[in-house]
């Protein structure tokens, strides 16, 4: 057999074996950290696993390792990383390499970090996806009011208990805007955010 004939081989070899290698992969803030579960389809062995984390999803550094042979020729094998220093205040993107095998694709998540200010909107300025963070350890039922920087009253949200609120980008011109988090018709949280 040719030379150019076993390399084509041994490509489509390697290709297939271990595709889809990790079925699933989900990352979750916890508390001041985020912890990273992964499975390994059986079928699969590697030699490490690398983890490496990403601020745009372009650009990943690795960050540590899980050492030691993973997965399993006879059933799907579940890992646990934690990453204890996530970037604060913005996305955070992971993936996997395990050893050989092809790399996972990539998962993300939102790390909140409420230690220096007690409320967060982000991004700012705001688009379409942006929200307003705030400290609702109790899980008291509040809502947002948005107002102009001359008062007017232009958005009130539905009572909620989560720790954070969709901001209403498409319904807000460009400008600053004021905006208070109350409940029980008490203050808990004010600020500011800028619409471009």
């Amino acid at each position: 057999m040719k030379l150019s004939a076993l390399l084509i081989l041994l490509f489509c070899f390697l290709h297939s074996f271990g595709q889809d290698a990790i079925i699933q992969f989900s990352v979750v803030q916890i508390e001041n950290k985020i912890q990273l579960d992964f499975t390994i389809k059986s079928g699969n062995t590697c030699n490490g696993v690398g983890i490496y984390r990403s601020a745009d999803s372009l650009n990943f550094t690795l960050i540590g390792d899980i050492e030691g042979i993973c997965g399993s020729t006879d059933k799907n094998e579940s890992y646990s990383y934690t990453d204890y220093s996530p970037l604060k205040n913005s996305k955070n993107f992971y993936r996997l390499q395990p050893g050989i095998l092809p790399t996972s694709g990539i998962a993300g998540v939102f790390y909140l970090d409420l230690s220096e200010n007690e409320v967060l909107v982000y991004p700012n300025p705001i688009s379409s996806t942006s929200a307003i963070y705030s400290l609702n350890t109790s899980h008291e039922e509040r809502i947002l009011n948005v107002f102009t920087r001359e008062g007017k009253h232009v958005y009130q949200s539905e009572p909620s208990r989560a720790s954070s609120f969709l901001l209403p980008a498409e319904d807000l011109i460009a400008g600053i805007y004021y905006f208070t988090i109350s409940s029980e018709n008490a203050e808990r949280f004010k600020g500011s955010f800028t619409v471009q």
